[in-house]
């Protein structure tokens, strides 16, 4: 590149400019930056060559603001160009001032990637699509991140919600996929679900988010689509009234920036529709004039629900907007049918099933129904929970040391068990009357008797006292515990006893684990009388088989919980 003795400042700049260049920094962070630094004259050339490149020029030139473009067109038309746009078109590296007779001349490359770009802005037409309300992208944010608590939302290669699971939960929740899959995205930007693997699963901040007054969370999700560095300099001082407006000044703006623009302008465009910034004319809305003043806006949503109507078919009605910790109960009792307006679910014996092999008893199970029911728990209901209770205690199972249990509440359930064809896989042996034992784990002995239709449940060590926290515990009124011996019985409204980690068992620790999300430290036992201790990450449990990833490289593996012999969570344990 030719220098000038006349130019010392513009030599003595140019090193930190070529560098600022090759980071691809904005303009005004180029500006802003005021040091100087002295390089050897190879070092110089160099970097000279480097910034003369096509890519590097290119990417200054999409940055360069509308009076640095002027300049540089003036140059290259052999008029005189205005001083400010000459200084920053020099300070940019596209241009300098040792031409003939000192004339300003353009950087080797620029004056033909100049004559390539269009020589005004391009605003394309955007095809309008539906919008949310700020009210409504808060409803589905949080109906997304309990579904995904339930069920884990499934991910594509791109880490993306896959469009299948988009519209599924479109079709559940009465919104279009796109701007489900538009949500998810934001709130995985905002920290609110994280990427597991192929799968979204709440991060530990939703909970407390859900709890938080309405005009947070809103501005809380708006705060996470903030546009690049450049764009944000807009923002301060624009206050609408429509997109196109911000559109229209950001092309002018940057006259040559349509490569970095387009896309940035789209991806907030999205956003901001998603969320409720804008209106279907894409006008900002009040709430988004205020959150562009830095203010917080008064929301005003209806309270969430804590009741839910229970019917004689067996379906469930929420009035409303469950509130978090009811719509985590409902969903391990039933499954959803409609969460477009009021919120339906349905109750099967499948999931009454699955809720009661956990750690609900038929009793506690009755007793939160009542809880949350205005108008009590109706008769099928009942019927169907001391039914599933009852037919999954006349088959227990429980892990020993050379296989599994598996004990029958009649000598005839037995000898049905023994001569079953389709369990002759599991080799059982009787050894009593009401008893029967196999060297197949309990994970494979739940698995097969689920195959051949037998009901059953495992039969877990019972910890000195119940209670300690669990994943979504149903609603805010505490589970009711058994009374200890000598102690006053405890009504509804007293808050419930805590039980240390250490004093759960098994399923309970990783039951905390996983709302929580945190790893754990488990020892497995290996054939021959080994073990193993492993630092896993629980993703689910389901079938008592535990579903976990190591955390430094995310590698998924499956265990059987009569595997695991110890767990240990931050200084407490539960052991076998």
């Amino acid at each position: 590149m030719p220098r000038s003795a006349n130019h010392s400042e513009t030599a003595a700049e140019a090193p930190l400019a070529y560098l600022l260049a090759l980071q691809h920094l904005s303009e005004d962070e180029l500006l802003g930056l005021r040091a100087t630094t002295r390089s050897t004259a190879s070092d110089l050339l160099d970097l000279a060559d480097l910034a003369a490149e096509h890519s590097q020029i290119q990417h200054r030139l999409s940055t360069a603001s509308a009076p640095v473009v002027a300049a540089l067109r003036d140059i290259a038309a052999g008029t005189t160009p205005d001083p400010t746009g000459l200084r920053l078109a020099r300070q940019l590296l596209l241009a300098h001032d040792a031409g003939a007779d000192g004339r300003p001349v353009l950087l080797p490359g620029v004056q033909t990637a100049l004559e390539a770009e269009p020589p005004h802005p391009r605003s394309k037409k955007v095809d309008r699509g539906p919008v949310l309300t700020p009210a409504a992208a808060l409803v589905l944010g949080q109906r997304l991140i309990v579904q995904a608590e339930a069920v884990p939302l499934p991910l594509i290669a791109d880490g993306r919600l896959s469009m299948s699971e988009a519209t599924t939960l479109g079709a559940l929740t009465g919104t279009d996929p796109v701007l489900v899959r538009t949500l998810t995205g934001v709130l995985e930007r905002a920290g609110l679900l994280l990427a597991r693997g192929r799968q979204l699963v709440p991060a530990a901040e939703a909970h407390p988010w859900m709890e938080a007054p309405a005009g947070r969370r809103w501005g809380e999700l708006c705060a996470s689509s903030t546009p690049s560095a450049p764009l944000r300099q807009i923002l301060r001082n624009w206050d609408g009234p429509a997109f196109s407006d911000l559109v229209r000044t950001a092309e002018e703006t940057w006259p040559l920036g349509q490569d970095w623009l387009e896309p940035e302008l789209d991806r907030l465009r999205q956003h901001w529709e998603v969320l409720g910034v804008l209106d279907e004319e894409a006008q900002v809305r009040p709430e988004g004039h205020e959150l562009l003043a830095g203010r917080t806006p008064a929301l005003s949503l209806p309270a969430p629900s804590e009741t839910a109507y229970l019917q004689d078919d067996l379906r469930v009605v929420v009035p409303g907007v469950a509130h978090p910790r009811l719509a985590a109960f409902l969903r391990r009792i039933a499954t959803p049918l409609n969460l477009a307006q009021a919120e339906t679910y349905e109750i099967t014996q499948a999931t009454m099933a699955g809720a009661l092999r956990g750690e609900a008893t038929g009793d506690s199970l009755l007793a939160t129904l009542e809880r949350i029911s205005p108008t009590g728990v109706p008769q099928p209901l009942r019927y169907l929970v001391t039914r599933t209770a009852e037919e999954l205690r006349r088959l227990q199972i429980s892990p020993t040391g050379a296989g599994t249990l598996l004990r029958c509440d009649t000598p005839a359930l037995a000898e049905t068990l023994a001569v079953d064809s389709a369990l002759r896989r599991l080799r059982l042996e009787r050894i009593s009357p009401n008893e029967l034992r196999t060297g197949a784990t309990p994970d494979r002995v739940l698995d097969a008797l689920q195959e051949a239709h037998y009901p059953a449940s495992v039969a877990l060590p019972q910890p000195p006292q119940a209670g300690g926290p669990t994943r979504g515990a149903g609603p805010r009124t505490p589970e009711p515990h058994r009374a200890q011996a000598g102690a006053a019985p405890q009504t509804p409204e007293e808050p419930a006893p805590f039980t240390p980690l250490r004093d759960l068992p098994q399923e309970r620790i990783l039951d905390w684990a996983l709302h929580h999300r945190v790893a754990v430290s488990a020892t497995v036992a290996l054939p021959g009388g080994k073990t193993i201790t492993q630092t896993l990450m629980p993703r689910s449990l389901s079938h008592n088989r535990l579903r976990a990833s190591d955390p430094g490289t995310e590698v998924e593996r499956t265990l059987p919980l009569s595997a695991v012999t110890s767990l240990h969570i931050e200084g407490v344990s539960w052991d076998h």
